[in-house]
């Protein structure tokens, strides 16, 4: 789940600085995170659920509400 999770805040960064924020910011997130779990061979292990969860985290982490 870490590595999950440490690639959710990058994609949520990236998304902070790529995107003006709503549903297309969270949409390119999630394609980062998909993308990059693709990469390494790790889709199977996540569910779509899994994946929106480690999303929110990582948002609500930068925001400092952790």
């Amino acid at each position: 789940m870490t590595t999950v999770l440490d690639i959710a805040e990058k994609a949520v960064e990236w998304a902070e600085d790529n995107f003006d924020g709503g549903a297309k910011q969270k949409a390119e997130a999630l394609k980062y995170v998909s993308d990059k779990l693709l990469k390494l061979d790790k889709a199977h292990l996540f569910t779509a659920s899994e994946i929106n969860t480690a999303i929110e985290w990582a948002v609500f982490k930068m925001k400092g509400m952790d």
